[in-house]
This record gives structure tokens, C-alpha cells and sequence, in this order.
């Protein structure tokens, strides 16, 4: 046994070798087809450090990789003597390892960039076949290996045979079911990303088509600025992004009005409070608006590098485990790593986490799932559908699939706290940050045989030289005011008392928005909200199913670079210019002295009834676009008939009067040099 010592430590250092070598091309492979990360801004040194220690759980896992080869090798030895057949097993056993590897790869992770080898229109079965065949292949040589380390460490054996069936079975040993024992009501709200109305049906959605169903539903909810974080802070905030300062995704953090949220109303209530989400890259939701658990991935520039380009087979088969969380916590639960993202994973992490925050306080839990939001796909979607990466023309089967799978975690979600006891005494909201356009016919609603006037006006000429849309296509969120699919959200209120549903259904089309969820709040829970809210109370629409406040003018603004184009070159190229990584805090955040010129991009708008007004920014001056929602009418001439006899006037004075400042700096040409400060 110590020759065969001495012989294994001798090989091993072979393996260690061919699987370093190895582990050197495919992170030449990754960086060069994922390299921009590196090249966008520039890096505080100790950045480098998380990198370092990524590298070193690739080594770590290369020395595992070795220590289990060279056991296979000392199984097959029992049988050869000879050297000459020992390196031929050798060599039999890298082969079969790598193909195991690759197809196993591909099988769970078909967007893998190791998958392209099997990614040619093989078919399933034959793909299938090569991994089954050399797994089994393998399993046989580890039973080799076994059996012979049987023979002759039979003591050894037996404890860890022991030790492994123990952790075995306390691993599968039944958890118990612990019912919510508060008495007291438990605020619920379960938020989609990138999903409007429209995609709501009985096939495809039952279960948020059930909730909305038997909820009081608003059938017309606005959201002010269709982004993810402006959004949401207007959730918990009851404020335009204009107020509470989350103009964007990726705002500096003490640009933003954190100490508004009612998170923090409700813990001074002795609320326990919860905020989970599958997606935090550009979601910068915290513990800073008054949550005290946050479930997700880690948040920072390791999720913007490692979350795209940590993308190797070993290290895919470990990322939706438990030990994930540690070895590689920014891949872990991590949507925007899409290549290996389960919804399993974050499911059950949630669940977890809702089980250590039940006790006797009541609970204040917001949940995010982002699977619809862009790229629309995650680890088992097929990769024929994941084609022009960056846009969202032809992905409806893709994304349409993406809202499915997040409809059934909301299933599984609601079903979890049904079980639990948590719905007995809540308000449950259901809600979506934004909507989502998909560049199809009518996505903006400006076509040509509705305009109104007496000629073309501007609006089409500058559609065609200022941005990448036609006249009436648009896609993504946040990127245009004309486009009802970017900026209509989901929102239904269900309130239980001791185990009954006390709402009755009830739906209304009077046009709300999200930053009435707030104010609502504050009056069902008796809270004063830091910050008067924007928005207004929907809570005897949700008790009396009265009406909402009719004729409110809601004001909305874009995100940055709308009805752009947004291929790889010109992202790097604006990531370059308005990003930079805190030192400290090692978030990415937009520059403070870039708050201006993003501003002026933005296009301007508001809804009010039955009509849309949006501000288009084009050089020296604004151009007017109005539309009359219920008929399709619209003109961008102020002079016309159409326009003249609409609430034009007071709807633009009110939008100028809100956006003053902003409006204000314009007409101006941004000094192109100035971007580079």
C-alpha cells in the first residue's frame, strides 16, 4: 500500500497538470468572448482580489478533478501491471472525463459557452446518449475503485460508508411544518419584472390569471419611470423618481431617498422585514430601505463581471447547491447568470429564509422574481432562441416562456405561505414593476393612419435619424412614453382576516399608479409616511370597491438612451462614459456629474384619461407627441385641429411646471467633450 502511495502522489501531479493546462484555455476561451466587462471602467486593485479568489476555487476544483482521476487510475491498476496499459488508461480516462464533462455540461446548461461543441443541431437523443454512455462508464470505474479500496482498507471503508449514509439521513430527514403565529397582518407583495397586462391569460398564467381574478384588480396601473429600481422605490415609497431620487438604475446611494420607504415604518411596528430577489444587478433595493434580510445574489461589480463571464463546466455543477452560496455567492441565485440559473434555487432559498423570519412578529415580505426580464432566458432554455442578444425583436416564444415559468413560482410561492399559515391575516399584493415590448406592430401607438394634421410632422423624421425604431415599434421598458406595453403594470390587493378573504373581487379601468401602493399601505396599517406621497390612498376602492379618483394627471418620464439600439459597442462605449465603481463600496453606480446630460436624454411625458403626452428630445427643441389612447388618434402639431381641441395646453403646462428644472436646461447641446470628465 505504500508503493501504491507513493505511485498515486506520482500521478496526481500528472493529472493536476493536464487539468490546469486545461482549466488556462478555457479562461482563455471566456475571455475572449467575454472580455468587455474588462474594458468598460476602471477597477480599484482590491477588485482584483474577489477575481484572484474566483480563480482559486477553479484550482480547487482542478484538484478535486485530479484526486478523483487518479483514483479511477488506481482501480484500473489492480488489474495492469504493465506501464504501457496503465497510459493507455490514462489516456482513456482524460478523454472520457472531458466528453463527460462537456455533455453533462450541456445537458443541464444548454447555454454554457462549453456547450457550443454539442450546440450544432445534434440530436437530443445522440447528445444524450454520449453523456449516459460515459457517465456510466465512469461509474463503473468509481465501483472499480470501491471495490478495491474495499479489499484493502476495510475499516476505513466501513466509517466512511457509515459517515456518509448518517449525513445522508439527516439530510432527508422531514423538515417541520411551523405555521406564522402572529395574530397580527403580515404584508405580502409579490412583484414580476417585465410583464404588462396584456400577457396575462388562463394558459399560459393561471396563476396570477386566478389572483387577479378573485383580487380587486386595477386594470390601468402606470408605472412612472419603467425601470426596476425608480420603480420599486416608488413602490415603497409612494414618490415620483423625481422626489425620491432613483432616477435610474444604478444611482449612487446617497442620491436616493432610502430613509422614505414604509419598510421602515413597519419595523418600528416591530415588523420583521424581507426583501428577495433572483436578479440585484440592476436592482439596488437594500437593507438602506429598511429591510432586515435581504435574499439574492451579492450585489457589486463581482456581479457584473463574475455573473457574466463565470461560466465553467465544474463550477456550473456546483452553482445551484447549498455550497454555492459560499464557494461562488455571486452566481448563486443569480438570474442575470442565465446560462445557470434554475428557478428551483431561488425558490427554495426563499422559502428557507421565510421559515428563519417566522415567528411571533408579523412579517413584511417583497418578493421580486425577474425571470421575464431580458434576456428571457435561463440554464435550460434552448439555445436556437437566445439570438441577437441584445434586442428584443423575435424572442416572444423565448419570453413568453420566461413569464410561464415565473407565473408557476408565484404559484409555488403562494401555495408555500398558504401552507404556512402566513395568508390568514395579510394584504397580499400582486404586482409588476414595468411592462415589456417586444417590438412588434402597434407596440407604440403612433401609426401613420391615425396621424392627425395637415402633413407629416417631425416626429417621423426624427424617429428615423435620432433613434433605431419604426414609427410605430418599440421595445424593451423604459424606453418610450407611447408604448403602453413598457409602462402598464400588474396590481391586485387580496385582505384576509383569521383565514378568510375579507376583499371581494372587484376590477376597475380608472388609471392608478405605482405610487399609490404606498399611500395605501400607510392608511390599511395606520402609518405616516416620511415624505407626502405623490400618489393617493386606493384603500376604499380595495374595502368599498368605490371608484379611484378619476382625472389625475400621472406624470412619466424614460430611462437613458431611449428607442436606442443598444448592441454590444455602443454599451461598452456609454458604460464607459456614465459608470464608475465605487472604492468602497465596490457597487457600480452612474456618475453624479453625469446626472445632467442622462437628463437630457430622457423623454418627458404624461397620462391623463384617455390621453399620453410625451416630450421627445431632439436637438434645439422638444417635439410634442399626443395621443388619444381610446381611438388611436395622434399628432405631434401643436396647431392642429386634433390637438387643439385636447387638454393640450394645461397637460403641458403641468408637465413643465413638474420637470421645471429639467425642462428648463433645454433647448442646449450637451458639450460631447464634457462626457469624458
Amino acid at each position: 500500500m505504500i508503493n501504491d502511495w507513493a505511485w498515486c502522489k506520482s500521478n496526481y501531479k500528472a493529472w493536476l497538470f493536464y487539468n490546469v493546462f486545461l482549466l488556462l484555455i478555457q479562461l482563455a476561451v471566456v475571455f475572449l468572448i467575454h472580455a468587455n466587462p474588462f474594458r468598460t471602467v476602471s477597477y480599484p486593485a482590491s477588485i482584483y482580489i474577489g477575481l484572484f479568489a474566483a480563480l482559486g476555487v477553479q484550482i480547487l476544483l482542478c484538484i478535486l478533478l485530479s484526486a478523483v482521476q487518479t483514483a479511477w487510475l488506481w482501480g484500473v491498476k489492480g488489474f495492469y501491471a504493465d506501464e504501457q496499459s496503465l497510459e493507455r488508461w490514462q489516456g482513456i480516462i482524460f478523454v472520457l472525463s472531458i466528453i463527460a464533462i462537456l455533455s453533462t455540461n450541456y445537458h443541464f446548461f444548454p447555454l454554457s459557452t462549453f456547450s457550443r461543441p454539442f450546440n450544432m443541431g445534434l440530436p437530443t437523443m445522440l447528445t444524450d446518449g454520449i453523456m449516459y454512455t460515459t457517465l456510466g462508464f465512469l461509474l463503473l470505474l468509481s465501483l472499480l475503485t470501491l471495490w478495491r479500496y474495499a479489499r484493502f482498507q476495510p475499516v476505513y471503508f466501513a466509517a466512511a460508508l457509515g459517515s456518509l449514509l448518517l449525513v445522508i439521513g439527516l439530510l432527508q430527514r422531514p423538515v417541520a411544518i411551523i405555521e406564522a403565529q402572529t395574530a397580527q397582518t403580515n404584508l405580502i407583495i409579490i412583484g414580476v419584472d417585465s410583464l404588462s397586462p396584456e400577457y396575462i391569460n388562463p394558459v399560459n398564467t393561471p396563476n396570477l390569471s386566478r389572483f387577479l381574478n378573485s383580487s380587486v384588480h386595477f386594470k390601468e396601473v402606470i408605472s412612472p419611470l419603467a425601470r426596476t429600481t425608480p420603480a420599486w422605490t416608488s413602490i415603497l415609497t409612494g414618490l415620483y423618481a423625481l422626489n425620491h431620487g432613483a432616477r435610474e438604475n444604478l444611482y449612487p446611494v446617497n442620491a436616493v431617498r432610502h430613509d422614505a420607504s414604509f419598510a421602515w415604518n413597519l419595523k418600528s411596528k416591530g415588523y420583521r422585514t424581507l426583501f428577495a430577489s433572483d436578479d440585484r444587478r440592476f436592482n439596488s433595493i437594500s437593507l438602506s430601505d429598511g429591510f432586515d434580510h435581504i435574499v439574492g445574489p451579492h450585489v457589486g461589480i463581482y456581479d457584473f463581471i463574475l455573473g457574466t463571464f463565470y461560466d465553467f463546466p465544474l463550477s456550473n455543477f456546483l452553482i445551484n447547491t447549498s455550497i454555492a452560496k459560499w464557494l461562488i455567492p455571486y452566481n448563486y441565485d443569480n438570474r442575470a447568470s442565465y446560462f445557470s440559473y434554475y428557478t428551483t434555487t431561488f425558490d427554495r432559498e426563499l422559502q428557507a429564509a421565510i421559515i428563519r423570519n417566522m415567528n411571533t412578529q408579523p412579517l413584511f415580505l417583497a418578493v421580486h422574481f425577474t425571470l421575464p426580464h431580458w434576456p428571457y432566458a435561463w440554464a435550460p432554455s434552448a439555445s436556437a432562441q437566445l439570438t441577437y442578444e441584445f434586442k428584443t425583436v423575435g424572442k416572444a416564444q423565448l419570453y413568453n416562456a420566461a413569464v410561464h415559468q415565473a407565473d408557476e413560482q408565484i404559484g409555488i410561492l403562494l401555495a408555500f405561505l398558504e401552507k404556512r399559515g402566513m395568508l390568514n391575516n395579510s394584504m397580499l399584493i400582486v404586482l409588476s414593476d414595468h411592462g415589456e415590448a417586444l417590438y412588434t406592430q402597434g407596440s407604440r401607438k403612433t401609426a401613420i393612419a391615425h396621424y392627425q394634421g395637415q402633413q407629416r410632422g417631425r416626429f417621423v423624421d426624427y424617429l428615423k435619424q435620432k433613434t433605431a425604431t419604426d414609427l410605430d415599434k418599440s421595445g424593451g421598458h423604459g424606453s418610450d412614453l407611447l408604448s403602453p406595453s413598457q409602462f402598464q403594470c400588474l396590481l391586485g390587493f387580496k385582505i384576509f382576516k383569521q383565514g378568510h378573504m375579507v376583499s371581494a373581487a372587484f376590477a376597475t379601468q380608472t388609471p392608478v399608479a405605482l405610487i399609490d401602493i404606498a399611500p395605501t399601505i400607510a392608511d390599511f396599517f395606520h402609518l405616516q409616511l416620511k415624505d407626502k406621497a405623490d400618489g393617493i390612498s386606493l384603500l376604499s376602492t380595495i374595502q368599498h370597491q368605490a371608484e379611484p379618483k378619476k382625472d389625475r394627471m400621472i406624470m412619466m418620464e424614460s430611462g437613458m438612451l431611449p428607442n436606442q439600439n443598444l448592441d454590444l459597442d455602443m454599451m461598452m462605449h456609454f458604460a464607459n462614459i456614465l459608470y464608475r465603481v465605487n472604492p468602497s463600496s465596490k457597487l457600480v453606480e452612474i456618475k453624479n456629474q453625469q446626472f445632467a446630460y442622462i437628463n437630457t436624454m430622457k423623454l418627458y411625458g404624461m397620462k391623463y384619461n384617455e390621453w399620453l403626452l410625451a416630450l421627445y428630445p431632439d436637438d434645439h427643441a422638444y417635439i410634442p407627441v399626443l395621443v388619444n389612447v381610446n381611438s388611436g388618434d395622434w399628432s405631434d402639431d401643436p396647431a392642429s385641429a386634433f390637438v387643439q381641441s385636447s387638454p393640450f395646453a394645461p397637460m403641458l403646462r403641468e408637465l413643465r411646471q413638474f420637470y421645471k428644472q429639467d425642462l428648463a436646461l433645454y433647448p442646449r447641446v450637451t458639450d460631447s467633450n464634457s462626457l469624458n470628465n
